[in-house]
């Protein structure tokens, strides 16, 4: 009280003029000081994804098989992919890293792999994931009476204990691919063990299952019956990085018309694979974002040169491919949610840049002029003259209908070599109907269809000359000595072989040779919160690599001591305080 006292008598032995002077010193020290103390802060703190948060997630169709061995659906793939782990998993770019593996090596001859399993690998229920759960999971994968869709991957495998927490495969031959069959999500064996094989697409355990993922389930809602609700917490046994995002909320709808509802009503804000014509219909969303990523589906025209005289003219091919206004089919088809295509390598498997074709009319119609084919001055058409025989530019598109992308981008087409003087007709027929009469017996002149190429392998069926008959995808009926020589060690190369020469050599030889015309690559649409952070899409294959980096996706922050935010010790320690 006293030194208030004195204060106040000194203050008031001022003028107010020299008072205010000295309150205005007195301010400006004061922000000064904390300005100062900001920048101290900013330059010695840094902000860093923390724990917690919920994420509402949209799928579409109950799940039936949340089970690495049977899963059909995308809504099973989708659970499996968050609740089961395997001893490899691919990062955010693609690459393959170890997972429940703690390290691998591979002998010389590329045909034995042999892995070590992290000593604290669990599965969520805290058991000990060990080297008799893979086994267990391998055994199931190659048993006949299961029929899982892994078979064809695991066949010929032989799986070896060597104890607890070490595994051998040995291959018959060398495959390049086989690390990445090894991302195949491992079952616990004190679970399945008793029961049946015959029995295990019945079991509960497929609706509740429990594996070793970034996820286990929490709680699962019902109505009548069905799974309308799975509520994920992150898994404090997943052998990897805790996720930042403690509860993920899937949510099952009907149908997208559901899923579009609940989005707008901000019952949920993530939903993945919606058709191109929706997303545009969010654009101008101020709380969501549209994520784009190419898919590894390039859509193009499949020449039948055996059902049109005028397709085996390679002039005549050029033409129509540099007639194609691809720019056009992507923004009036796609509404802009897709990419230029000039070659059958999809992005994520390009060792090299594209051979890019230049969009040209008078290009085309040069080609065209060149090789004889000269406009008919009463019907404005093309035609050559062949001895006595005059073949006409006249070319019929066979596709899917009722699919609006398929069916403009046939229209485009059909608009595009009309400009060069073509007669167009189009032919749509049920998806159905397109495989079993007309693609399987290649009764097509030009098959406007796609290709997914999810592995270098995949590129052998669709271009080696050995894929020209049914159940081939050699849809050109295309044959090369070079390319089928380039495929071939494409096909059987080992991981650390060099393939850059085969790639180019490959495509090189289907740009000259035009048997196909690509068009473009869709790209994959992911919706998600403008406030969730983390999330990268890079080398989606599948709506359910979204996922690949789940345990990095963030709401909530917080502020630590720069340098610490990359080390090690400093994340395990931010994991065990939460």
């Amino acid at each position: 009280m006293l030194f208030i006292e004195n204060l106040r008598k000194t203050l008031g032995s001022f003028r107010p003029l020299h008072l205010l002077g000295i309150f205005s010193l007195f301010s400006v020290f004061c922000i000064s000081l904390l300005i100062g103390i900001h920048q101290i802060y900013k330059i010695t703190l840094t902000e860093v994804p923390s724990y917690g948060g919920t994420v509402n997630e949209g799928i579409l169709g109950s799940p039936r098989f949340i089970n690495p061995l049977l899963s059909a659906s995308q809504s099973d793939i989708d659970l499996t992919k968050l609740i089961y782990s395997g001893l490899m998993r691919e990062d955010a770019e693609g690459a393959l890293v170890p997972d429940i593996a703690l390290s691998y090596s591979v002998s010389d001859d590329g045909l034995t792999y042999t892995f070590n399993i992290r000593p604290d690998a669990k599965f969520g229920d805290d058991t000990p994931l060990l080297a008799d759960d893979i086994l267990y999971t391998i055994a199931l994968a190659q048993d006949e009476t299961l029929k899982s869709s892994k078979k064809i991957e695991w066949e010929g495998v032989k799986v070896t204990k060597i104890d607890d927490l070490t595994v051998v495969f040995a291959l018959k031959q060398p495959f390049a691919q086989f690390l990445k069959s090894t991302t195949l999500g491992i079952l616990p064996k004190h679970l399945w063990k008793d029961v049946a094989i015959e029995n295990i697409s019945l079991s509960d355990y497929n609706i509740s299952p429990i594996g070793s993922g970034p996820y286990k389930i929490d709680k699962i809602s019902k109505k009548g019956g069905v799974p309308e609700l799975y509520s994920l917490k992150a898994s404090r046994n997943y052998q990897g990085n805790r996720a930042f995002i403690d509860t993920l909320n899937i949510h099952i709808y009907p149908s997208t018309d559901d899923i579009l509802k609940a989005l707008r009503d901000g019952n949920i804000t993530q939903v993945a694979a919606l058709e191109s014509s929706r997303a545009s219909s969010l654009q101008d969303s101020s709380k969501l974002a549209i994520m784009t990523e190419p898919l590894p589906r390039i859509y193009g025209i499949f020449f039948n040169q055996n059902k049109n005289p005028a397709l085996v003219s390679k002039s005549v091919r050029e033409a129509l491919s540099i007639s194609v206004d691809r720019n056009q089919v992507i923004t009036e088809a796609l509404y802009g949610y897709g990419v230029p295509a000039y070659s059958p390598i999809p992005k994520i498997l390009r060792r090299n840049d594209e051979i890019e074709k230049k969009f040209s009319v008078e290009d085309a119609l040069r080609v065209l002029e060149s090789d004889g084919f000269t406009k008919n001055e009463l019907t404005s058409k093309r035609e050559k003259r062949s001895g006595s025989q005059t073949i006409p530019l006249k070319l019929t598109i066979t596709t899917i209908g009722n699919i609006p992308e398929f069916e403009k981008t046939a229209e485009v087409l059909k608009n595009n070599w009309e400009k060069i003087g073509a007669i167009v007709d189009i032919r749509y027929y049920e998806l159905g109907d397109l495989n079993q009469k007309i693609i399987k017996d290649r009764e097509y002149e030009i098959l406007l269809y796609g290709t997914v190429a999810k592995s270098d392998a995949d590129l052998y069926a669709f271009w080696h000359s050995s894929q020209i008959k049914e159940p081939g995808l050699n849809l050109s009926g295309y044959t090369n000595t070079k390319v089928d020589n380039a495929l071939g060690q494409i096909r059987n190369s080992r991981q650390s072989d060099d393939l850059s020469a085969s790639y180019e050599t490959l495509a090189s030889e289907i740009s000259s040779d035009n048997p196909a015309v690509f068009i473009y690559s869709p790209e994959f649409i992911y919706i998600s919160n403008k406030k969730i952070y983390g999330i990268n899409l890079s080398g989606v294959i599948a709506p359910e690599d979204r996922y690949k980096n789940i345990a990095d996706w963030y709401i909530n922050t917080e502020y630590v001591w720069k340098g610490l935010d990359n080390i090690s010790i400093f994340k395990n320690l931010q994991t065990k305080l939460h």
